[in-house]
């Protein structure tokens, strides 16, 4: 079933659930419990957290269980990364502080283990919980915790041990506004002895991957590919044995890929080409092929093998698509082939909404995800609340205040039920309430808000 298109997985879960509701722990395969509405994990009969613990979360579905599964265990260790980037705020509040630093231990970097891939406003909230103890050292922090430590708290004596344990930290996490990256960088030109745009090997390795990426990077950029002119493929022709290759791109730059290329030999190894192909260039001649083969419109067939080039095309080319079933809009809307505009991501759910028949239902939600936002206020009316409280968090952050305000209305509708469990309740409420009117802040969150100041800040802000 894992290797099975996702929407087919996402009915499978359901399914399972249907029979048991209260047992959906049990039930459902480890490997497909993110596909489980987080609303369902918020009662759970009993924590089994040695079952919790073997399956593979999403990050609101743990951030859902976390209070309650580092209430019912002593072995923070133990504790998954799956189950461990659920840490909140809210979810830790009413816990030890010892035991909090315990959590936020378990999050650090460990040989063997996986990376625990927290946002922003957890690693500020696990920085205020440690900074003042001082028998913790840099490497029992999560390394992207360190990007937000106090520089000021760092002797000059170990200032290389902090930038060794901030090596393998994800500077993509830090906001703009903070304007971080900076300031670390020159912290770390002041501690190394780093001057000029050169690095020695010793300085290379105490900044990790990192920092070298972005010098590579800034190498690489300046290296200009030799011109090849010949109009004839010179490199060797494409095949299915070509395909294998994880890398047979390399020996091709754009003008001998198309040449090379043999529109059979495209459509034949379709997905094995589209899954190795990565430049745009490469991507426009696979678009430009496949419209000489099929001038009246891409078949569905070929469509759900795009992949990421799906996303070089434009909103006239997707409207010549074939988009008429759940799995095809699934395949495209896929978000690790990359972001579609608004404009193409309408375009994507226009075609399939006008197929008689095809509604904005539960699975239609699921795949479309944030690029909800690319639809007219009108469509997303449409919407139930049952739909949204089943479905899994979405991201309205690039959604008009109009667009929010209808998101919320239906979310405040399918999540009221909850109030009785505040803090579960603010985690399934808090991606719709950017935008909310001041008095329904007031009067449907205050209570929870209140044992969460950072995040009336951050709400406030949005108001």
């Amino acid at each position: 079933i894992q290797s099975a298109p996702v929407i087919l997985q996402q009915t499978y879960v359901q399914k399972i659930v249907s029979v048991a509701r209260n047992k959906v722990v049990e039930n459902v395969p480890d490997a497909l419990a993110a596909y489980i509405q987080p609303v369902l994990l918020v009662y759970l009969k009993s924590v089994n957290v040695l079952l919790i613990n073997k399956k593979i979360w999403r990050q609101q579905q743990a951030a859902v269980m976390f209070g309650a599964v580092s209430r019912a265990t002593q072995d923070t260790e133990g504790l998954s990364d799956s189950i461990l980037q659920g840490f909140t705020c809210r979810s830790v509040q009413n816990l030890p502080l010892q035991k909090v630093k315990q959590l936020v231990r378990a999050c650090r970097p460990r040989t063997g283990r996986n990376k625990v891939v927290l946002k922003e406003s957890q690693l500020t909230c696990m920085y205020r919980y440690v900074k003042d103890d001082s028998s913790l050292t840099f490497t029992d922090f999560p390394s992207d915790m360190l990007l937000y430590y106090s520089y000021e708290k760092v002797q000059k004596v170990n200032c290389r041990s902090y930038f060794i344990a901030l090596s393998g930290a994800d500077f993509s996490v830090l906001s703009s506004v903070l304007n971080r990256q900076s300031i670390l960088f020159k912290n770390a030109q002041n501690c190394l002895g780093i001057s000029g745009v050169s690095l020695t090997s010793d300085q290379v390795q105490v900044l990790g991957t990192t920092f070298s990426f972005w010098i590579r990077a800034s190498y690489e950029h300046h290296i200009m590919p030799a011109c090849m002119c010949s109009l004839d493929c010179t490199v060797g022709n494409i095949t299915a044995v070509t395909t294998a290759d994880e890398v047979f791109t390399f020996d091709y730059d754009s003008t001998q890929f198309d040449l090379c290329l043999d529109i059979t030999v495209l459509n034949d190894n379709l997905a094995a080409i589209t899954d190795k192909v990565v430049d745009t260039s490469f991507q426009l001649v696979i678009l430009d092929k496949l419209y000489q083969l099929y001038p009246s419109g891409l078949p569905e067939s070929v469509v759900q093998l795009l992949g990421s080039t799906s996303r070089v095309a434009t909103v006239d080319d997707i409207y010549n698509w074939n988009i008429t079933t759940i799995d095809t809009l699934s395949s495209l809307m896929d978000p690790y082939d990359g972001d579609w505009t608004s404009e193409q991501s309408a375009a994507v759910i226009s075609r399939y909404l006008s197929v008689p028949g095809n509604t904005l239902g539960y699975f239609e939600v699921l795949a479309i995800g944030s690029f909800l936002c690319s639809l007219d206020v009108s469509i997303l009316k449409n919407i139930t609340a049952d739909i949204l409280r089943n479905a899994n968090a979405l991201d309205i952050s690039s959604c008009s205040t109009d667009q929010k305000s209808v998101l919320y209305s239906i979310a405040n509708s399918s999540f009221s039920t909850e109030l009785s469990n505040p803090v579960a309740y603010y985690e399934l409420i808090s991606p719709y309430l950017g935008k909310t009117p001041t008095y329904k802040l007031i009067n449907k969150h205050i209570s929870v808000l209140s044992q969460c100041p950072a995040s009336i800040k951050l709400i406030s802000t949005d108001l």
